[in-house]
């Protein structure tokens, strides 16, 4: 295992994967951390799609999307792992947008299976938006501080999988 790991994040609140992928300037942010840490970046974690539900009903539209992010690290030969687009309260209320966000995480999940480039999949734990269970902001689309703390401790494994496979 590494010895020392150091985690950055960037969060883009209302942002569209369409939006990210060509204005969110992650070349650039990874580029940066580079630079001023002197070290590579062995590892970017990628939630995307949320927000294009509400835009988009193509489900190969947004898969592109999120996709494009994801070949942003690759062209850096940084692995990725994509998170599974989460449920939200927006999905409870439209089952075509719900259906939507599965095709997506279907296709995330073969992309991650089938093809050749570094990423790895992994369905957003959280499972069913419940806002009872605390793990969701009022909005019914964002994570409460508790939610941010469990989708962490959840992916926690398969990041040591992901950089176990690196040694």
């Amino acid at each position: 295992a590494k010895a020392d790991l150091m985690v950055r994040w960037k969060g883009y609140p209302g942002w569209t994967a369409s939006n990210l992928s060509l204005e969110g300037n992650l070349g650039a942010l990874l580029d940066d951390i580079q630079f001023k840490t002197g070290t590579h970046v062995d590892l970017v974690i990628i939630l995307a799609g949320t927000n294009d539900l509400a835009y988009e009903t193509n489900p190969d539209t947004i898969f592109k999307d999120i996709k494009a992010i994801h070949e942003i690290a690759h062209d850096r030969s940084i692995h990725t792992l994509a998170i599974g687009v989460p449920d939200s309260a927006w999905q409870r209320q439209s089952m075509e947008t719900a259906n939507v966000a599965k095709e997506v995480n279907a296709k995330l999940q073969e992309w991650s299976i089938v093809n050749t480039v570094p990423v790895d999949f992994e369905p957003f734990p959280i499972g069913r938006f419940d806002p009872s269970n605390g793990l969701w902001a009022p909005d019914g689309l964002h994570f409460s501080p508790q939610g941010y703390k469990y989708l962490g401790e959840n992916i926690a494994p398969k990041v040591t999988e992901i950089f176990s496979r690196m040694e």
